[in-house]
């Protein structure tokens, strides 16, 4: 029954006769007797938060009974609490007030009234409340009389009331009790509540069960007794207490509820659940706990008195008869179930045995189905753009039986075909109307990207068991896939040569297998630009060369395109083949042009007037065809050769000469007038066709009346130079230095001075001397005869030389720093000392500039002239540190003044060869690494912290178990998947090294060229006192150990498992021996080659295990404050141990003095 104030409040009910009003007290109307009126007037009002309410009135008129509706329901405003003991918590509430009137039942003695409340159909709930009323007629002759009625009884509810009329002199007291008394004949009735009505109180035995309610009426004393909750085989009484020795009067009895217990059998609701699971006795069978669970309390309540028994018959063949006297409302019984039957159907009869003729037997058959747990499949819904997986709760019978969901999902990568085991997300649950469970695939790592993934996903519901180990329900399966293939991309291309590009192909897809996988390839189609429909043949001769060792491709990788010819638009379109033998949609075509390979045999050339000189000039022209090229001598400016004696002659080209033409311009007697620069065009020129201003190769012919013994000469340091100048025209010579000043005949101090010289053919010699060619020396010399206006030029150069070595104070660790030190010897004052760098031979050489872009770590010092003998000797300090992106060549060049794009120091440089004066130096560090801090983060978890220095971008730090007694080649990784790990070995030791360590944080080392340091310091995954300062950011890794074994109980406790605690722990850096530095056949730098594997250990630190954990115990030994000393700086570590296999620094020089190219090879 439902609270009254739940849903109507400050119900009042009155009768109306005579003009009086008489309010009901206890759901008593004290009325007069009136011989003159034979009804009354009843008034019933009340108020409710809800406009939708029924009101429905039965009274007696005349003979029968009849019905009154609400008559008005209005909304108004009315206290709340209006009982309250302060009227400041009586606030004013809106309500709806409802009420009936003009209703007149007979003015009869005890006569019943009914009054129910309800809400109505349109209203969210149906709810009701009844009521009654009685009406007494206070008639005299009723004084000292006490009348009593069963107000109401139903299986949970016992109401019964009393009204005691006091005469008006009646002084006796009245004393009321109930009792209860049971059906089995043991039993004994029991008093439950008693009340004694004296004058004007009521006294109430506070000691018994039942507090009675009584109240001071106007003419007498109204009593309610209220038993929540009754047993329905029980009979109960309310009693007068006699004044004298005779029995006590009963007032009222309460009979059992038993008349209808037929209809209630056939009409109560029977429902079966299933309680406990456990494997069955033989393998496809269950042992089910099932209750039938009886829903009506008048048969549980009647079941102490009466024999009931309920019998079940499965439709499968069981090997006992189920049988049970009912004894409450649930009836356990357990039985085997078939786990291939999907609806478990049984029979159910329920019986009541016949106990006499007024009781005769009473039986209820009825069929009961239920699912087999074991055999119940979920219904699965998927959101293929979410990810979200849901599914409804399971079957009501069982659902308290579902201990909780497993959940298996594997991520199939459709590119590289590998199947990898995820952790699952938690579940969620969801309220709408029912439970609803919700596995959400989007919370998977890389769920948004576009890499081609099929999710599949294993649910199993688990049950409780009664045997303590979980039973699996029939498993849900279902598939989710993500991602597409799309066009490959060509991002860029890097020129090598007139001959080779490099083209960076990138597959739609960036999964982190692809990054390496030899696997991966690409198919090209490549076309020439402006040559016609057809492609010509010289394309089958284009080779497209994958490279897969460099790292700076990400994804992608670098293509070397060779066999291209020079001076065309190309265009290629790349198809990224996946190992899977799937491929991506092919790529836009990307274009890109090769430059024309033209050179002129000389620069300048030097003649008197009547004698002859050559021009030669070859380029490639390609092959024979209507798009063949041809060569063509102009002036410079690319007008018309000058009149005049000439003939050109060509050597046509073919395959022996890779299509090079050679055009040879031959003057037999050279004319004054064919003194000019002269230019060699070749047509059409790629750069004429991408509208570029063209710069032919020139050669000067200079026709000059006078000759020199030497054109130009490289001098050592400090030698005596001496140049002859001679002409047939009368006249005087002079020499002009390279500052334009004349020189004399004076031969003071080591200055150049001039000698005039008879020479016997005749003519005018002049000679100049430098008796001590220093490098202010250096640079063009011009003789020069005024009458005829000729000239000749004589250039003076010193020998130049270079070297380049490892820098005094310089380390070979990862984080520390590394110094170069570039001696070289200039040839010209001009001339200065460059610094370049790349990661290998494929790569293109990068210009150093201080401050370098996108590399501050980068510092250049150059030094003033060194004071030796040799003062044309200058120093170069280039300061970086070891890092990733210093791995690779460093070169030092000596070059002339540059251009404007190479002196814009916001611009990179690069360039495919090296000046002619240059020395090379292999660079290669050692990583660092050191396990820092130890410390116990749980009560049973110890986290140690590795740092590091990686010297390769492919360097990866791990963490690794050493069992004891092993040697270093016999570590477990750890962190990796039980397929990833050797099989070779102790499985079993495996398998709890798996389980005991997991990886922990991770925070990936920066270094100029990788992310940025400043924005990792800002996201808190660095840590640096002032960020713009640091370079390179180490990398660590955590490690934790969990505190747990199993016992040969199987039983998990909190200890070290016994087969670890005399190991070891390591840190290692690991690297593929596809990037290892190789010397004389074996690597360098490396302490060991994993076995069975093709990587290498670099550098390693280890901690044993009983540092950490009592080796008798397993239990933690760490102090507080943690042990091995806090993490530091990295740098400052030994780094572990060292390499084996460092060879010790050796310098390799080859000095060509006619090239002035040296190599230095730093092993």
């Amino acid at each position: 029954m439902l609270h009254s104030t739940d849903l109507v409040f400050q119900r009042n009910y009155s009768a109306k006769i005579n003009d009086q009003i008489i309010e009901a007290k206890m759901g008593f109307l004290e009325l007069p007797e009136d011989p003159q009126n034979s009804y009354f007037e009843l008034h019933v009002a009340a108020h409710s938060l809800t406009k939708k309410l029924d009101l429905n009135v039965t009274i007696m008129e005349g003979d029968s009974y009849a019905a009154h509706l609400k008559e008005y329901t209005n909304p108004t405003m009315v206290m709340a609490f209006p009982r309250a003991d302060e009227a400041a918590y009586a606030w004013p509430i809106p309500a709806y007030r409802v009420a009936a009137s003009e209703m007149y039942p007979d003015l009869v003695d005890e006569g019943p009234v009914s009054i129910e409340w309800s809400t109505t159909e349109e209203a969210a709930s149906i709810r009701t409340i009844k009521e009654h009323l009685r009406i007494i007629i206070l008639s005299p002759s009723r004084d000292g009389t006490v009348r009593a009625w069963e107000w109401q009884r139903d299986a949970n509810h016992l109401d019964i009331r009393a009204y005691y009329q006091v005469g008006e002199n009646e002084a006796t007291s009245v004393k009321l009790y109930l009792q209860r008394s049971g059906c089995t004949p043991n039993a004994h009735p029991e008093r439950l509540g008693s009340v004694e009505l004296v004058h004007d109180n009521c006294v109430v035995d506070n000691t018994e069960p039942i507090k009675p309610e009584c109240l001071r009426t106007g003419s007498g004393f109204a009593v309610r007794f209220v038993v929540p909750n009754p047993s329905a085989s029980d009979a109960f009484d309310l009693y007068q207490v006699s004044s004298d020795d005779s029995p006590d009067k009963q007032l009222v009895h309460s009979t059992a509820m038993q008349q209808n217990l037929q209809n209630d059998l056939l009409a109560t609701d029977i429902s079966l659940k299933i309680v406990g699971l456990a494997d069955g006795q033989k393998p496809d069978e269950t042992q089910m706990d099932v209750a039938v669970i009886v829903h009506s309390k008048v048969i549980v309540d009647n079941s102490a008195c009466l024999p009931m028994t309920i019998a079940l018959h499965p439709t499968w063949p069981v090997g006992e008869k189920l049988e049970s006297h009912l004894v409450s409302n649930e009836t356990r019984f357990t039985m085997p179930v078939p786990n291939d039957q999907r609806m478990l159907t049984l029979d159910l009869e329920m019986r009541i045995e016949a106990v006499n003729d007024s009781h005769p037997e009473l039986t209820n058959r009825r069929s009961l189905t239920l699912p087999n747990p074991r055999y119940y499949g979920l219904e699965v819904t998927v959101n293929e753009v979410t990810g979200e997986v849901k599914w409804p709760a399971v079957s009501l019978p069982f659902r308290d039986l579902l201990d909780r969901f497993e959940v298996k999902v594997t991520s199939v990568n459709r590119v590289c075909g590998v199947t990898e085991e995820l952790d699952a997300p938690d579940i969620k649950q969801e309220f709408n109307g029912s439970p609803v469970y919700v596995l959400n695939l989007g919370e998977l790592p890389d769920f948004g990207s576009n890499v081609m993934r099929e999710y599949n996903f294993v649910i199993t519901p688990l049950f409780k068991s009664s045997a303590g180990e979980p039973v699996k329900g029939a498993k849900a399966e279902g598939t989710l896939s993500k991602g597409q293939l799309e066009h490959t991309a060509v991002k860029s291309h890097l020129p090598l040569s007139s001959r080779s590009v490099r083209i960076l192909v990138v597959p739609s897809q960036s999964a982190a297998c692809l990054r390496g996988n030899p696997a991966v390839t690409a198919e090209f189609n490549i076309q020439v630009i402006g040559e016609g429909p057809e492609k010509p043949d010289y394309l089958t001769e284009v080779e497209f060369e994958p490279d897969s060792t460099d790292a700076s491709a990400g994804f992608g990788r670098w293509y070397t395109v060779k066999g291209l010819q020079p001076g065309r638009r190309y265009e290629v379109q790349a198809t990224v083949h996946y190992p899977t033998e799937t491929k991506d949609e092919p790529s836009p075509f990307y274009q890109f042009w090769t430059p024309d390979e033209v050179s002129v045999s000389t620069k300048a050339v030097f003649v008197s007037s009547g004698t002859s000189a050559i021009l030669n000039c070859t380029g490639v022209v390609g092959p024979s065809g209507p798009y063949q090229k041809r060569l063509e001598w102009k002036r410079q400016d690319g007008t018309p050769l000058p009149e005049g004696n000439r003939v050109e002659i060509v050597i046509t080209a073919d395959k022996e000469t890779d299509w090079t033409e050679t055009i040879s311009l031959i003057f037999d007697k050279v004319e004054p007038g064919q003194a000019n620069t002269y230019g060699c065009f070749i047509r059409p020129s790629v750069m004429e066709v991408l509208n570029m201003p063209v710069s032919p190769p020139t050669a000067r012919l200079v026709v000059s009346e006078l000759e020199l013994n030497m054109q130009s000469h490289e001098a050592k340091s400090g030698e005596s130079v001496s140049v002859e100048c001679h002409t047939q025209q009368k006249g005087k010579l002079s020499w002009t230095s390279p500052d334009g000043q004349e020189i004399t005949t004076s031969e003071a101090s080591s200055n150049p001075y001039v000698e005039e010289a008879a020479p016997p053919r005749g003519g005018t010699t002049l000679i100049m001397h430098i008796p001590n060619a220093k490098l202010a020396h250096t640079g063009d010399y011009v003789c020069a005869h005024p009458d005829s206006s000729s000239h000749r030029v004589f250039h003076l150069l010193l020998v130049e030389d270079i070297r380049l070595q490892i820098g005094a104070g310089s380390s070979q660790k990862a984080g520390e720093q590394l110094l170069l030190n570039c001696t070289a010897s200039l040839g010209d004052a001009k001339r200065k000392i460059e610094w370049y760098r790349r990661g290998s031979s494929l790569e293109m050489w990068t210009l150093l500039r201080d401050p370098m872009k996108g590399d501050p770590s980068i510092s250049i010092t150059n030094q003033p002239s060194v004071t030796t003998e040799e003062e044309n000797l200058h120093t170069s300090l280039l300061k970086t540190v070891n890092s990733p992106g210093s791995d690779g060549e460093f070169a030092c060049a000596l070059n002339s003044p540059p251009t404007s794009a190479e002196a814009d120091n916001e611009i990179v440089f690069t360039t495919s060869t090296l000046p002619k004066v240059h020395a090379l130096l292999n660079v290669a560090s050692t990583p660092v690494v050191k396990i820092g801090q130890i410390k116990q983060t749980k009560p049973n978890e110890v986290q140690l912290q590795c740092t590091g220095y990686p010297a390769h971008e492919n360097d990866r730090l791990i963490w690794s178990y050493l069992p004891e007694g092993e040697t270093e080649e016999k570590a477990i990784p750890i962190g990796l998947s039980q397929e990833e790990v050797s099989t070779s070995g102790d499985s079993e030791l495996a398998e709890v090294v798996h389980t005991t360590f997991r990886l922990g944080e991770h925070s990936p080392a920066t270094w100029p060229g990788s992310a940025s340091p400043v924005l990792l310091a800002v996201s808190g995954k660095i840590r640096a006192r002032n960020a713009e300062d640091v370079y390179f950011t180490p990398e660590s890794l955590d490690l934790v150990i969990t505190q747990s074994a199993k016992t040969d109980a199987n039983e998990l406790v909190e200890e070290l498992d016994p087969k670890l605690r005399k190991g070891h722990v390591l840190c290692q850096y690991q690297r593929s021996a596809a990037t290892l530095m190789v010397h004389d056949g074996q690597p360098v730098l490396a302490l060991r080659k994993l076995e069975g594997d093709s990587k290498h250990v670099m550098i390693e630190d280890k901690i044993p295990m009983s540092k950490m954990f009592d080796i008798h115990t397993g239990a933690i030994i760490i102090p507080e404050a943690g042990i091995h000393g806090a993490a530091g700086d990295v740098k400052e570590s030994d780094g572990g141990a060292a390499p084996k296999n460092v060879i010790a620094g050796k310098i390799i020089w080859l000095n060509l003095l006619l090239t002035g190219y040296m190599l230095i090879h730093f092993l």
